[in-house]
């Protein structure tokens, strides 16, 4: 009995473990003979189109960053990320792009322009301009300009394209023929005149483009410049410009939206503009006793409708004071006359003394440790310092901003900084500098002793430093930063000089 149960009981025990082994075997042969299928997880796909999200954000980043297919597949590498796709399809992919990315900056700019339109209730919109390059720089040859409008909520309203070397079609339907030309011919653009030329041409194209018309409020400017710049000086009549019926704030505005009033009625006609604008000028400047009215229209003339009529007429009413009117006449001759002139570029304050404190520092850089005349380098302590440096761009703001308005003030005031640094206890050089600040004058006046030591610059770095100055501050540099802006919109703002911004026949 115990023999038999034994032996059955190994024989179960050995079916058990046949079966246990045959189990495991054909699980163990699972996956080598039945296929597994995993849904592999994609980015999705943008909506109406076959392209994915990943790519379609990598290639824009790529443009954003500066970098082609090239640089994105060594990021994607040291990300450790998959590559991007081919070449060619990223090339057919960037042409596709470029449509849609002008599609959208031309809704995108309508919609600014509206926006606008709304918001200064007109289509006489003040812009101001901006260009910039595709390197760092004026050495690149490409570059593009772009119009801002300029009221609380700045926006782009325009972008125009540019180039220094000229674009010559026949590259690839004549090479023999375009060779020869590009041996012969060199481009003079400048980086300036590639900049003002783009502004230009959106200037032109604005009206059709757009509906509106680019200008810039340069008769009120100029009535409030000359108000400003009088000040409490009194004129002939033993006034002050200012005042009722005088150069007032409300006789301001009534210039200037009669100037604009003018320009739109006779915008397509130059005799006629030009008439009508000086008949402001003249209407006001008539009296009893002196009457100037060559210039006015009988359809709106009091005094001619009188003089038509037999009745008799009274200038008090609307005369303003010939001493004022004196002072602000070169605001007329400056926007009045028929000359068609140049856009022209008014550079950002800020910007344009920031050249001073740039161009210190390459000379600092460039001289380095070499040992200038008195055998010490150009850089320490009371020498080119890094303080020195912001002093003398702070100053040379200041002095931009105080006589922005008068050149010859502007120069002496710009080289007194300089031979004022340069003045010594033996050797003043007070030329240029004013008794309101200099107070080595103010001692020569009040005979008092004066010690140079405290403000001067060792001679040696003076004299490197001169060429800064000699390119800064020469007349024809510091004509540029007259009436100097101070927008934090962009470096420059333009505008078309000619007997108003509204003349748009003569610039076609």
């Amino acid at each position: 009995m115990e023999a038999s149960s034994l032996q059955s009981k190994n024989i179960s025990t050995t079916q058990a473990s046949t079966s246990n082994l045959t189990t495991s075997s054909t699980r163990s042969s699972l996956p080598s003979q039945q296929k597994i299928t995993k849904k592999r997880k994609t980015t999705p796909k943008i909506v109406a189109s076959d392209r994915r999200d990943i790519n379609v954000r990598s290639q824009i980043g790529g443009h954003l960053c500066g970098i082609r297919h090239a640089g994105l597949v060594k990021l994607m590498g040291i990300m450790n990320l998959p590559s991007p796709i081919q070449d060619e399809r990223y090339s057919k992919w960037d042409r596709d792009l470029l449509i849609i990315v002008k599609s959208f900056t031309g809704r995108s700019m309508k919609k600014a322009v509206e926006e606008t339109v709304a918001a200064e209730n007109g289509t006489e919109l003040m812009v101001s301009g901006d260009g910039f390059w595709q390197t760092r720089g004026f050495q690149s040859r490409h570059g593009a300009a772009a119009l801002f409008s300029c009221n609380t909520t700045p926006k782009v309203l325009d972008i125009e394209t540019c180039s220094k070397t000229c674009a010559l079609s026949i590259k690839k339907s004549n090479p023999a023929k375009y060779d020869n030309i590009i041996r012969s011919h060199r481009c003079e653009k400048s980086s300036g005149t590639m900049e003002s030329a783009a502004i230009l041409t959106m200037f032109k194209r604005s009206a059709s483009k757009y509906g509106v018309y680019y200008t810039n409020k340069r008769m009120k400017r100029g009535l409030e410049t000359i108000k400003r710049e009088h000040g409490r000086k009194k004129l002939s009549g033993g006034k002050t410009i200012g005042g009722t019926s005088r150069l007032s704030v409300h006789n301001i505005l009534r210039l200037q939206m009669t100037f604009a009033s003018t320009i739109r009625k006779f915008k397509h006609d130059l005799d006629l503009l030009f008439n009508g604008s000086w008949a402001i000028f003249w209407h006001k400047y008539s009296t009893n006793d002196d009457p100037r009215h060559d210039y006015c229209s009988i359809d709106w003339c009091g005094y001619l409708k009188s003089v038509r009529d037999k009745t008799p007429y009274d200038h008090t009413s609307h005369a303003l004071p010939r001493p004022v009117l004196d002072a602000i006449k070169p605001v007329f001759n400056n926007l009045c006359s028929r000359e068609r002139k140049e856009i022209k570029k008014i550079e950002d304050l800020n910007h344009f003394s920031k050249r001073m404190k740039r161009g210190l520092e390459t000379i600092k850089r460039e001289h380095g440790r070499k040992k200038l005349s008195d055998g010490k380098t150009i850089g320490g302590k009371n020498r080119l310092s890094v303080h020195n440096i912001l002093r003398l761009q702070m100053t040379f703001a200041s002095t931009i901003r105080k006589f922005k308005h008068d050149l010859d003030l502007l120069f002496k005031g710009s080289w007194a900084i300089f031979w004022h640094k340069y003045s010594t206890n033996d050797d003043p050089r007070h030329d240029y500098c004013s008794i309101d600040w200099c107070g080595y004058l103010k001692s020569v006046r009040d005979k008092t002793p004066y010690d140079h030591t405290s403000h001067a610059l060792p001679r040696p770095v003076l004299d490197a430093i001169k060429p800064v100055f000699n390119n800064l501050c020469s007349r024809e540099s510091l004509t540029r930063v007259m009436d100097a802006s101070t927008n934090g919109i962009c470096c420059y703002s333009y505008y078309v000089q000619t007997i108003s911004f509204k003349i748009w026949s003569l610039l076609y």
